[in-house]
């Protein structure tokens, strides 16, 4: 077993895979220590790929070739998409239908979110000369913080405000969705 510290802002766990992953890539558990690249249909979510973590923990088992910093939690920079819309700083960030990227979370995203963007991401990126070019796809900063972002009333029987109302106790159902 290993720990390092390499100076970037985020802590980082050594997983393998069987495919080549790149640093960015939100990937998802597949069993193990054994990670793939993340879907909207994922529903194991654990990081995303580092490019330069500051801490690394984990067994050092794994080939070199095979074995990649995942970061579970800190500042990463992430691929992501249009998919969902443009991307606003504070926006959670999900997978999306292209493996490895990310997309704005919603309301009915169903894989779960890998963190909060840090940066805003329209499709449109400045070059050194000054020229715009436009992509469907870029990477933006993100907050990786795989807890739940809120409680929410979604599948309950009422609104979360009025059923807090009361502060002794709870007027009405409030589903927790298994939290």
């Amino acid at each position: 077993y290993i720990a390092a510290v390499t100076g970037g802002s985020d802590i980082a766990e050594n997983y393998s895979s069987s495919i080549p992953l790149e640093s960015g890539d939100i990937v998802a558990a597949v069993g193990g220590t054994k990670v793939d690249l993340a879907t909207t249909t994922s529903k194991a979510i654990i990081g995303v790929v580092s490019s330069n973590p500051g801490m690394i923990l984990g067994n050092d088992e794994n080939s070199a070739t095979s074995s990649y910093p995942v970061a579970l939690s800190g500042r990463v920079p992430i691929k992501i998409s249009l998919e969902n819309g443009p991307i606003t700083v504070g926006d959670r960030i999900s997978a999306s239908s292209v493996a490895g990227v990310g997309m704005k979370a919603n309301a009915t995203t169903t894989a779960g979110t890998v963190g909060m963007a840090l940066e805003p991401f329209d499709g449109w990126t400045t070059q050194p000369d000054g020229t715009k070019t436009y992509s469907q796809q870029g990477k933006i900063l993100v907050f990786v913080n795989l807890g739940q972002p809120q409680l929410a009333a979604s599948g309950g029987t009422g609104n979360l405000t009025e059923m807090t109302a009361n502060t002794t106790s709870l007027n009405s159902d409030l589903n927790l969705n298994g939290f």
